[in-house]
């Protein structure tokens, strides 16, 4: 079946059109940050996947409008009610002769946290910037993880945590508030634009 055009609200379209400048904002950050330190995520890893992943539904909204235009929203819902408890997305596709190797199947439309992990800064106790970098990063590239901790300590940082969080709070949606399983993020948002798209249908007709 063809793809299909989605019409909904200008506020939803809006938001996704805010989420998708966050994301490009986050993607640019990264690459100058590379540039800068060398640091990078190693070929092909999925060892962040494997752990259990926690967004907000609202940064899930892109994704959900995708799937609905291309008519795969009901086989993902399917997907995600089978895998909704055992905490690892459901999008990952792991690698099944490299343990911890493995790829993201909506790359392009994750949520923040899959495109800051590793290339972000929190603050810590004393409300210091701190790299918040992942522990494969760390050990296989050492240098690069250094030059990146000592950058951050002069005063760069490539991307809040929290700036970014604070603009999805910033968005003024219910479902930007909370942090959930990726799973369950990803079934909010499908059930959202769905039932957008049905009272939609039910008003034209």
């Amino acid at each position: 079946m063809k793809d299909q055009k989605l019409q909904l609200p200008e506020s939803d379209m809006i938001v996704i059109d805010q989420l998708a400048g966050l994301f490009r904002e986050v993607g640019t950050r990264a690459e100058i940050f590379k540039e800068m330190t060398g640091v990078r995520c190693p070929d092909m890893c999925g060892r962040c996947c494997e752990k259990e992943v926690e967004t907000t539904a609202l940064e899930m909204l892109p994704l959900a409008a995708e799937l609905w235009s291309k008519n795969e929203a009901d086989m993902w819902l399917d997907k995600i009610h089978g895998s909704e408890k055992a905490g690892l997305c459901v999008f990952f596709r792991p690698d099944t002769h490299i343990p911890g190797n493995g790829r993201c199947g909506i790359y392009s439309l994750r949520p923040l946290i899959c495109r800051l992990f590793g290339f972000f800064t929190v603050k810590d106790k004393y409300g210091k910037y701190v790299y918040g970098s992942c522990k494969v990063i760390k050990e296989q590239y050492p240098a690069s993880f250094r030059a990146a901790k000592r950058l951050i300590e002069e005063g760069y940082h490539p991307s809040s945590m929290t700036d970014f969080t604070i603009k999805i709070i910033g968005m003024g949606s219910d479902i930007g508030r909370k942090m959930v399983p990726i799973n369950t993020a990803c079934k909010i948002a499908l059930e959202k634009v769905g039932f957008t798209l049905t009272k939609m249908q039910e008003g034209g007709s």
